[in-house]
Formats: structure tokens, C-alpha cells, sequence
């Protein structure tokens, strides 16, 4: 502000204006705490140093006997001890946090060139970072999903489109994203793939397995090698990762026979049409098997790759987890304090056991969440229980406390572990696309008359599942006593409960019919603050989980003109005036809710 003259320029003293002119007032660099030293208290530039040092390291005794020094020199040079004191204690904090001037400005001048790339070159900066990162498979994970928070398309190793690194590739329908680098992958290095890399890109793409075989090299004639393009689903292209997989020998033995006769400089009858007629091979023949699950090949590609790309089973939890969990890695690392209760919904991929000084048994489990893993400790009083789902690809729900490790890495303390299921539909589904939950345009029922004896019909202009509306302010109706008419859904009394149209209940044998749930339905409106609207919506949802119950939520939210209707499949509440009244002062407004009766 004072820069641009919005603000006027302060100085905590006028001499210190020469000091502190080119940063408008402010102290920014530790030169300048030096220069400040020696103008008020005559230090040199040594001695102001050390206290410089003595200020980050935050030794108080040395910082109590420096203010005497420097109050005593500032009193000698002429100030009053009020102002020595007052600029003391606005460099003392300061000074421990401050860079000097020349690093202060390389890392501006970097931070600078890197938010100006990220911003407005952001898939060519991501295939820089993830070639920067590529050997640290946690680091590369978390760049993994901060490309999916771009919108950047990160797709699968392919041995007719990869490059040795990371690099720059396109989807199917022309949209920018970045392809794993061969490389990239565990149990492959550089000189096994740069080869192949060159081969393809001087003759074209590997148009089959035979012709793959051929032209793949001696360096790819490798068992680990080949196992782990296989896995990953480099050869996807080729034929099915299981078969591929159990042929492994066959396929391996077919690329060694070929790289041997370049290498020997044998040639055929082929060889002299030149590159026109490809020279033909015996045919290989895979050895029927199935395809991994979509939880075997995520757990390959995490293993091999550091992120499961084809294979995402966990995507499912985006739709299917409790409210409460974390699902985020980035979530858990900046947003939840340690000690903080958590909730986690993630996969087990590693398990070990490990017995304490005081023959406590132990167990360290590796849970991957959808976009990174995180270390969970299970304690032995919760071990007996748990120990029987502590199996590698088992789905979890974890509760416990967020903390820290020996070397201060973060760790999840568990309390609880239960199996989770995921819906029929999404178990065995390799990479489901994300579906929200079911939406529909809604119109506003007219309001329901409540006549005794007699049920309001419904409103011809009404929209299906909106009948029998009340809001916060009416209360619920109550159950009726014996012998008066049972409700049927549409209201209280209906005419025809007996057949014969007196609004009384005929005698019945019959077993009553279980109550249907209830929907509450509670209104937002969009506006032009999505952060806020955010904050509305993950205010309101933890409020209807704090009284549990069995009715039914959904949103009717209110954007540019219309209303919809939006289901919250996997949200229950207890509808009752309480829960009414904290919604309408959340939201300020007393039709913030409506309920629906069980015929909706």
C-alpha cells in the first residue's frame, strides 16, 4: 500500500530512513536489523552479527543481556531509552525468521518464474516438477494429484507412446496431459528403455507383440524388466496384462532370440526388401489367464509407480465414504492439528509387526488414501480386534488421532479398524467415473391444509416428491392415539382407510406396516462467493450428522433462476426443532428447512 501510495510511509524512527528506504518502512532483510544495530547502538558489523545469530536461536539469557548492550549504546548515541527499547523489541522477533538480502531475493526471483510457469504453462510446468520429483514416489504422488486438481490428465506408461521421462502427451479427444516416462517405472532404468525409446521413434510405434518382440532390444530382455512393463500396463496395447504376465518366460525368450540375431548381424531372405517387408517371426502364444482385479493392479501400479493410474478402485471412496472421513492426503497434512480425531477410509497395502521394550506388540500398516498414503500406528489394545483385517488390499475405516513419528512424519494413531465395503457395483469397477449424487430440476410445492379429519389434497401443480411439506417452524405431527385413522403417507384421516369413506379405520388383523423415512430437505442458494457457499455446505452436513438417525437428506439448492433437487445418498439425520432452529440460524432464514412425509 505504501508503495503505490495508498498509505502513507512510516518509519519507526527517522534516522532509520536511509535504512529502511527501499522497502517502504518495513524491515525485511537481516542487513538490515545489522545496519539498524550500528546506527542506533554504534555495533560493528561482527558483533551485530552475533546478536543476529542469538536472535534465531532464541537464547534468552543472551537475548536479556544484548538489550541492556544495546539500550546502553543507543543511551550513549544520544536516544531516549523508550525509543531504544521499542526498536529492539521490533527487530528481536523479527530477526530470527528473516533471510538476508541476496537469498531473499533469488528465492523471490524463483518463486516468481515458477508461479508464472504454473500458471500460465501449467501442463509443461507439472512435466518439469514430475521429472524433478520422479525417483521420490511420495513427492510424485502428491504432484500426481495436484495435476488432477488442475484439471491435467495424467495417463498410463505406454511403450509406443512414452518417452524415457515424464513428457507431454494428448487423451484421446486432443486434451493436453502428461504421460509416464518408461524410466519412471520401479525395476526399469534409464539405459533399459532409452533404446527402445529411439527404435520406436526412428520406425514408428510397435504395432503387435511379434513386432514388439523384434524390435525391443536386449536391454528389455530382462525378467524384472519385463515384469514390471507388464504390471504397470505399458503393454496394455499388445494383449491382456494377465496373460502377457503368465507368459513372461515365452515373451522374454522371443526378445532375446531377436536382439541376438541383429546383434550377430545374421540376416533373411526379408532383409534384403529393406525396411518394406518386415521379417516374420514364430508366432507366440500366451497362456490363457485372467486379468489382475482392479485392487491387484492399483496395488501393482502403486508399488511400481508410486500412484495407481488405470487401476483406481479407491476413486469409489470419493462417493461411498462417511462425511466425516479424510480422504485427502494434502487434508491431513495441513488441516487436521495433531492429537485431532480422525477418520480414515483407505487400502492396505503394507503391514508389520513390531514388539516395544515393554513386549507390547505393534502394528504399522501403510494406508493408501485416494491421492497419496499415510503411516498408521495400531496400538495393542486395539491389535486383538483389528488384527484379522490387517491383510494387504483389504478396504479399512479407521478412527484415531493424528500425530506424529520418532523422525516427526505424520502418523494416524488408531483407535478402531472395520472392514469397509464398497457398493456391488463399484467393487470390481478398474477406474469408475466419478457420478455425483441424483439431480433434478424442483418446483415449490403450494403450502399442504391441514383439516381435521380430512386429508389435504395435493396441489395440481405440484412436482412428484414433494407432498406433505412443513417447515421449521410447524411441529411435527404427533402419533395418533388407538383407534384413530392410521397414517397412510398423504396425511393424517384419509377418507378411504376403511373402504367405506368416514375417515375412521376399519378393524384389521393385518400386521401394521413398518414406517417409511422421512426426507429433510434443507434449501441453499448459490451465490457469488463459491468459498463461502462451500463453507455453508460443509457447516449445514455436519450439522444433520451430529443427530443420527434414519431420515433421509436432500439439498434444494437455488442457481441462476432454478431450483434443484440434489440427493445425499450417503447422509442421514433425526429431523426435530432443534436441528430446525441451528439450521435457520446457519443460515439466517426460517424456511431454511422442509420436511417430507414418508409417501415422498
Amino acid at each position: 500500500d505504501s508503495k503505490f501510495g495508498r498509505a502513507p510511509i512510516e518509519y519507526p524512527h527517522e534516522d532509520l530512513r536511509e535504512i529502511l528506504e527501499e522497502t517502504y518502512g518495513i524491515i525485511v532483510y537481516q542487513d538490515q536489523v545489522l545496519h539498524v544495530l550500528r546506527r542506533f547502538a554504534g555495533y560493528s558489523l561482527g558483533s551485530a552479527d552475533i546478536v543476529r545469530k542469538a536472535m534465531g536461536k532464541k537464547i534468552a539469557d543472551l537475548m536479556a543481556k544484548e538489550r541492556e548492550k544495546f539500550v546502553a549504546g543507543a543511551l550513549a548515541r544520544g536516544y531516549e531509552r523508550e525509543t531504544a527499547e521499542a526498536i529492539f523489541d521490533l527487530i528481536q522477533p523479527f530477526a530470527g525468521y528473516a533471510f538476508n538480502k541476496a537469498h531473499s531475493v533469488s528465492y523471490a526471483v524463483v518463486a516468481y518464474w515458477t508461479a508464472y510457469f504454473k500458471a500460465n504453462y501449467p501442463v509443461e510446468f507439472m512435466t518439469c516438477v514430475l521429472n524433478a520429483y520422479g525417483a521420490n514416489s511420495d513427492k510424485a504422488s502428491a504432484v500426481i494429484a495436484e495435476c488432477k486438481r488442475l484439471d491435467i490428465p495424467v495417463l498410463p506408461p505406454d511403450i509406443s507412446r512414452s518417452r524415457v521421462e515424464f513428457a507431454i502427451d494428448e487423451t484421446d479427444d486432443g486434451t493436453p496431459a502428461i504421460r509416464f516416462g518408461l524410466a519412471s517405472i520401479k525395476n526399469v532404468g534409464e539405459s533399459a528403455v532409452e533404446d527402445l525409446v529411439a527404435e520406436r521413434e526412428r520406425k514408428g510405434a510397435f504395432t503387435s507383440l511379434g513386432d514388439f518382440c523384434r524390435r525391443a532390444g536386449s536391454q528389455v530382455a530382462n525378467r524384472r524388466v519385463l515384469e514390471s512393463l507388464i504390471k504397470v500396463g505399458a503393454l496394455d496395447a499388445l494383449a491382456k496384462r494377465g496373460s502377457l504376465l503368465a507368459s513372461v518366460e515365452t515373451v522374454m525368450r522371443a526378445i532375446q532370440r531377436e536382439a541376438q540375431l541383429k546383434d550377430s548381424g545374421q540376416s533373411t531372405m526379408f532383409n534384403l526388401f529393406g525396411q518394406s517387408v518386415a521379417t516374420p517371426m514364430a508366432d507366440i502364444t500366451l497362456v490363457p489367464a485372467p486379468d489382475p482385479s482392479a485392487n491387484e493392479a492399483a496395488q501393482w501400479e502403486r508399488e511400481l509407480l508410486g500412484v495407481a493410474v488405470t487401476a483406481r478402485p479407491l476413486d469409489a471412496l470419493y462417493r461411498h465414504a462417511p462425511a466425516e472421513a479424510v480422504l485427502s492426503l494434502e487434508q491431513l497434512e495441513h488441516e487436521v492439528p495433531d492429537g485431532a480425531n480422525v477418520t480414515l477410509v483407505g487400502q492396505i497395502t503394507t503391514v508389520r509387526y513390531v514388539m516395544t521394550k515393554q513386549q507390547q506388540r505393534l502394528a504399522f500398516i501403510v494406508l493408501a488414501l485416494p491421492n497419496g498414503s499415510v503411516d498408521v500406528g495400531v496400538r495393542s489394545r486395539a491389535l486383538a480386534e483389528a488384527e484379522p483385517l490387517l491383510r494387504e488390499g483389504t478396504l479399512v475405516l479407521l478412527t484415531g488421532k493424528s500425530g506424529r513419528g520418532r523422525n516427526e512424519e505424520l502418523v494416524v494413531w488408531c483407535d478402531r479398524v472395520q472392514e469397509y465395503r464398497l457398493p456391488a457395483d463399484d467393487a470390481s469397477a478398474p477406474d469408475p467415473e466419478p457420478t455425483g449424487p441424483r439431480l433434478e430440476e424442483w418446483h415449490e410445492p403450494e403450502p399442504a391444509l391441514a383439516v381435521a379429519g380430512a386429508s389435504p389434497k395435493p396441489p395440481t401443480n405440484a412436482a412428484p416428491n414433494a407432498s406433505n411439506m412443513t417447515t421449521p417452524t410447524q411441529p411435527r405431527p404427533a402419533a395418533p392415539a388407538a383407534g384413530s385413522p392410521r397414517p397412510n403417507g398423504n396425511g393424517y384421516g384419509h377418507g378411504k382407510a376403511n373402504g367405506n369413506g368416514n375417515g375412521h379405520a376399519a378393524p384389521s388383523s393385518a400386521a401394521p406396516e413398518p414406517p417409511q423415512r422421512r426426507k429433510v430437505l434443507v434449501r441453499l442458494t448459490e451465490t457469488e462467493q463459491p468459498e463461502e457457499d462451500a463453507y455453508l455446505l460443509r457447516a449445514v452436513l455436519s450439522l444433520l450428522l451430529e443427530y443420527p438417525g434414519s431420515d433421509g437428506v436432500d439439498l434444494i439448492i437455488s442457481s441462476q433462476g432454478k431450483r434443484y433437487r440434489m440427493e445425499m445418498p450417503i447422509i442421514t439425520t433425526s429431523y426435530c426443532p432443534e436441528l430446525a432452529a441451528r439450521i435457520a440460524e446457519l443460515f439466517g432464514r426460517q424456511d431454511a428447512v422442509l420436511v417430507q412425509g414418508p409417501a415422498g
